[in-house]
């Protein structure tokens, strides 16, 4: 029969039935458990059972006061309960108690439990069956649900107080009582601080409620959610800590009992060895500069790094402390010497084990020859600056460069060493002289071979140089595609023009080294954009020099009308704070953004002069509103044109609750036609009304 329940989908809820129990005790403090469970029922009529135990050890029971409060108008129970018929009692029926049933009111019925003499009864932490009533359903709710509930504890004024105990609840197979913790296991001592939470799945749970404290009070709460809807959860926790952690279930029952207390403790992690990654044992590094690798551990506070002469790491010729990065570079280490190196990290103030030791080798490099570039051998300088360059050469330390007026260097006339890029201007060169030069790299100490040797001449100087005719200097809104034009040069073989984004020619734009006449048309210019050009001419005895410098500005256009990106339009369910984003083909100084309330852009909510970049924030718009956006763009050539317009809706919050207005309440005497009145709520989108003849609105009219 307890099987038909299942299926009948009977569910003890609220209101139909209160249960009261009192059990006098020579143990006081403890809590007590009780459960009602329908064990029986027929079409109509149903045996509960009732049961308890005590949460902690054993005790023994003197009295017991057993009181059902039901609704006379749902359930039925005899006027005069006989036992056997109406009701059984368990356990207490035998030579020392005495027990008798009344019906002291039309909603009570109650079962008396009185101790004569003799030991008392013993209950243990298990379930104890108390005693059994049989109740007949008048009125059963729609699915055929019977509801009921279990209430508080009470006892009489002569008798000691006990603690409110926590009820479970059952039918059938349906219980209150709380899950069963799976994971962390009571009393584990070795978690790491990603811990995951486990328990029972109870099938009748809506929500579960987690606490996590560090003490078994849980006065000092760590993690407390209410909400859970899965049977497991991931926690970072802190490290070398006791937790103690607990669950509980909801469901539109009520509320079950936390469960047993479980206590475990999470450690520091072990300090992972660390990995070596380069440079591989017994390999050899060319020069006396090495990058020492290793793999990276995770949450370490430093690495340390020992690199020796021996595999006892007796002679340490390198020991670094706190190293915050897996990588370092070591430089001047002795040149064909045999190294040994290890690493290990730090966490917490802990020390992992060193690694293991890999080898090397250090060897002397063999260092290439440089190869000269300009000037060319046995070309002629104009003037008396030479711009002297050469091939790079990879993983140099630095060059020397000798200029001598002899080929064999022994009247030097400039020595320049440590030179760290491959090219450096010399002035002050005598004039209507030859000259010898070459140069060399130097890599891990050690030098290469000088390179071959170069030869050039000094002339004197034409001081002759172009006069910039076009574009004019500090001419602005010059089209996109400009002829550019000079004074022609009878002396000149071929000019060469160079066009540069900054005033030190850094950002070379276009550089043409081989202009046939006085002009060059170029094409391509950025709008509004500051040029700098200049010009110089060549013959058969070098370069002149420079002209002046001039500078120009591109036209900017009229600006263009942006085009908007997000929020798209349409969008709804959107939150109060928005990010605002469009973007822009042609050239802008700024933007202004307008927003709406209307789509007759009549109602301004917000505006925005004067923005540099193509987004703006806004916060605070109202919920479930409506608004409409634009903007345009704005150079020294004036305003575009707005945007197309986008329409948005932001998200409704929470419905508030209404005031009623009219008709007041417990009114009478109204006319049999009423207006009723409500405060109006800005983000209701519609209202409903309900008119009952009962204020449990059953009886809807």
């Amino acid at each position: 029969m307890v099987s038909n329940l299942k299926y009948r989908s009977l569910i003890i809820l609220l209101s139909s039935i209160w249960i009261f129990i009192v059990l006098l005790t020579n143990v006081s403090g403890q809590t007590i458990n009780g459960r009602f469970q329908v064990v029986e029922d027929s079409d109509s009529s149903y045996v509960g059972k009732i049961q308890v135990k005590l949460e902690e050890g054993s005790s023994v029971i003197g009295n017991a006061v057993i009181r059902y409060k039901f609704n006379p108008n749902r359930l039925s129970i005899p006027e005069n309960p006989k036992e056997g018929t109406d009701f059984q009692i368990y356990n207490f029926q035998n030579e020392n108690y005495i027990s008798s049933v009344s019906h002291p009111s039309e909603d009570v019925i109650s079962i008396n439990i009185a101790k004569l003499f003799g030991d008392d009864l013993t209950i243990t932490n298990e379930y104890t069956d108390v005693a059994e009533i049989t109740f007949a359903v008048k009125d059963l709710l729609e699915s055929n649900e019977l509801h009921s509930d279990m209430r508080q504890f009470f006892t009489p004024s002569s008798s000691e107080m006990w603690e409110i105990g926590s009820w479970v609840i059952s039918l059938g197979d349906s219980s209150f009582e709380p899950p069963k913790l799976i994971s962390p296991a009571n009393g584990v001592d070795d978690l790491e601080s990603l811990v995951t939470f486990k328990w029972s799945k109870i099938g009748t749970a809506d929500y579960y409620h987690l606490q996590l404290s560090k003490n078994e009070t849980f006065s000092d709460l760590v993690f407390n959610n209410s909400e859970l809807t899965d049977t497991s959860i991931i926690l970072d926790l802190e490290k070398s800590t006791d937790y103690y952690w607990r669950v509980s279930y909801l469901n539109n029952l009520g509320i079950s009992p936390f469960s047993s207390i479980f206590k475990f403790t999470t450690i520091f992690p072990e300090v992972p060895q660390i990995v070596l990654i380069s440079p591989l044992s017994d390999s050899t590094i060319i020069g006396t500069s090495v990058m020492f690798k290793w793999k990276s551990v995770s949450d370490r506070d430093f690495y340390q790094l020992q690199v020796a002469t021996d595999s006892n790491f007796t002679n340490i010729s390198n020991f670094i402390d706190t190293l915050h990065n897996n990588e370092i570079e070591v430089s001047n280490l002795t040149s064909g010497q045999l190294f040994y190196w290890r690493v290990r990290a730090s966490m917490n103030n802990l020390f992992g084990k060193y690694s293991t030791v890999n080898t090397f080798t250090t060897i002397s490099p063999e260092v290439p020859q440089v190869v000269l570039r300009s000037p060319l051998n046995d070309s002629t300088i104009i003037g008396t600056s030479v711009m002297f360059k050469w091939n790079s050469v990879s993983n140099r330390d630095f060059y020397q460069l000798q200029v001598a007026t002899d080929s064999n260097f022994t009247n030097i006339s400039n020595f320049i060493d440590t030179l760290h890029i491959n090219e450096i201007e010399v002035n002050n060169l005598a004039s209507g002289q030859h000259f010898y030069w070459r140069a060399r790299a130097s890599i891990d100490n050690a030098f290469g071979n000088y390179s071959t040797i170069g030869c050039f001449f000094t002339a004197f100087v034409d001081t002759t140089k172009p006069i910039l005719l076009s574009p004019l200097d500090n001419e602005a809104d010059v089209n996109t595609t400009i002829s550019f034009a000079w004074e022609d040069i009878d002396s000149a073989d071929i000019y060469q023009l160079e066009i540069a984004e900054d005033e030190n020619f850094s950002n070379i734009f276009y550089i043409n080294e081989n202009v046939a006449s006085n002009e060059q048309t170029v094409y391509n210019f950025e709008k509004n954009l500051r040029y700098y050009w200049r010009v110089r001419f060549s013959n058969r005895t070098g370069n002149s020099m420079y002209s002046k410098v001039f500078n120009f500005e591109t036209l900017a256009g009229n600006p263009t009308i942006p085009d908007l990106l997000s929020p798209l339009p349409n969008s709804v369910d959107l939150e109060s704070d928005l990010l605002f984003t469009w973007k822009n083909e042609g050239v802008a100084d700024f933007f202004r953004i307008e927003i709406y309330t209307d789509s007759g852009i009549q109602n301004l909510y917000y505006a925005k002069d004067s923005i540099e970049n193509t987004e703006i924030g806004v916060e605070d718009f109202g919920e479930g509103k409506q608004y409409f956006w634009r903007v345009r763009s704005t150079n020294k050539n004036g305003n575009s044109g707005y945007s197309s317009i986008f329409k948005i809706r932001t998200r409704l919050g929470e419905p508030s609750i209404l005031t009623l207005i009219k008709p007041l309440n417990n009114s009478v005497g109204l006319d049999n036609s009423l207006k009723f009145n409500w405060n109006p709520i800005d983000t209701a989108l519609y209202y409903s009304i309900e008119i009952a003849e009962d204020s449990d609105f059953n009886n809807i009219s």
